[in-house]
Parts: structure tokens; sequence; C-alpha cells
């Protein structure tokens, strides 16, 4: 049974509604990933552990943002009669369709103790209350 079947209205999607893609998670291992709105901008939080800043892009192209991170270890321990060679590689990548109220060239991230934070600045023009228009006669 549809919403108008029921008797309620269509309800605008919030700009948060709007942060996942369909096919937002673009690689098999996948981190979960916190979206809060502030007054003046978005952040997201992103449990990252086994990276190093390095690891990181973090990137905006249009209203797209991605995040993608890779890293490789090797570790060798040569005996007498053998080598031992353990390697792995770890790697996520995430895009996120961004509000039109993000200013998307002042986007800025950190990485601390295994965490990734992003912030969005929100655009002034969409920070201020509404307006009453007065008609002229």
């Amino acid at each position: 049974m549809s919403d108008k079947s029921k008797g309620h209205d269509k309800i605008e999607p919030s700009a948060m509604e709007n942060f996942f893609l369909p096919d937002a998670v673009l690689s098999p291992l996948s981190y979960a990933v916190n979206i809060r709105e502030h007054d003046r901008k978005y952040e997201l939080k992103i449990a990252a552990p086994g990276f190093k800043k390095s690891d990181f892009k973090v990137k905006t192209q249009g209203d797209i943002l991605t995040i993608t991170a890779e890293t490789d270890h090797e570790e060798n321990d040569t005996q007498k009669a053998f080598t031992r060679r353990e390697f792995s590689r770890l790697s996520f990548a995430r895009a996120f369709r961004l509000p039109e109220n993000v200013i998307t060239d002042d986007v800025s991230s950190r990485y601390h103790h295994g965490m990734l934070i992003v912030h969005l600045k929100k655009n002034e023009r969409f920070l201020h209350g509404k307006k009453t228009i007065k008609t002229a006669n």
C-alpha cells in the first residue's frame, strides 16, 4: 500500500538522506560510517584501524565525496632451513552524494587512533532561517 493510499503526504527528504548513493560501498571490505549534522558543518566518522594517515585519499568531484584507503604489510623471517614470508593488503572505498549546502572545495580530514574524521562545511547562504518577502503594491 503506498503512502498516498494511506492518506499520508509525501515528506521531502532531508539533506542527511541524500548522503548515501545507492551503491555507496565501492569495495567488499567496508567500514561503518557515522554522519552527524552540526549547525555549520557535517562530520563523518569512519572507524578504520590498521591504516596510516598517508594511506587515505579524500576527494570531491562535483557533488560526490570519495574516501579511499590502501595499505600493504609484509613480514619476512629467514631461518636456516626455510624462509617465512607473510603479506597482507588492506583497502576500502566509499562514496557519498553530498547535499547542495556543502562547500565541496572546503573539506578537511584527520586520522587519529584508527578513526578518520571528515568535516564538510555548509554554505553560509543555506544557514540562515526563513525570510519573509513583502509584496509591493
